[in-house]
């Protein structure tokens, strides 16, 4: 199990990079056929890993947190602390106005699977200490992905966002269990802080 862990969370980090190594040639190749291919690949990277991880076994549905922590006081006071995330979001919603102007809902959202991916993952190579390690393999993925960018971007906000996103997700799982109030807390601080001439686009 641990091997088959090591496995596809290797597949997650590798595959952002990959699509990005393989565009220009697979564009001039086939023109007609990439955008489409193109278009599915954060889906497919987003989700593939982290479904296939869980359907073989590699990963552990409850360390993925798809049940929770705690049981119904659990879940309800996980939900109060999201809530109160989410009431703080929307008081400073004025001074981080402009955060997410970089980046789209959906491109944003799908991040959250792989880093449970490797939160589950990391629990099971060393248990509690294993939070830490997804976050460091979060961190890794992060750098990889907009290694090209932050030369040209430090002053740009929007270059730092996905890891910004990757350190709430990990402190709000550490204090939930929960990947689905994680997720959904994710979705609605994006929607609190939209700027308002966006739409939910689907770019990368």
């Amino acid at each position: 199990m641990i091997w088959e862990s090591v496995a596809w969370v290797a597949v997650a980090v590798a595959a952002i990079p990959l699509v990005d190594l393989i565009e220009v040639p697979l564009e001039s190749r086939w023109p007609k056929v990439w955008p489409a291919v193109r278009g599915l690949a954060p889906w497919l990277i987003g989700l593939g890993p982290s479904y296939l991880a869980l359907v073989s076994g590699a990963v552990l549905a409850r360390s993925f947190g798809l049940y929770g922590r705690g049981g119904a006081i659990g879940w309800a006071l996980s939900v109060l602390l999201c809530a109160s995330v989410l009431a703080a979001t929307w008081a400073l919603r004025e001074r981080l106005a402009g955060l997410t102007s970089g980046r789209d809902l959906i491109p944003a959202l799908l991040d959250e699977p792989r880093w449970a991916l490797y939160r589950a993952a990391g629990v099971l190579w060393l248990g509690a200490w294993g939070l830490l390690i997804g976050f460091f393999v979060g961190t890794i993925e992060w750098a990889l992905r907009t290694r090209p960018r932050l030369a040209a971007s430090r002053g740009d906000r929007t270059t730092w966002l996905s890891l910004i996103q990757l350190a709430l997700s990990s402190l709000l799982f550490a204090l939930t269990g929960n990947f689905w109030l994680t997720w959904t807390s994710q979705a609605a601080g994006w929607y609190i802080l939209r700027p308002d001439d966006r739409s939910l686009g689907e770019g990368p």
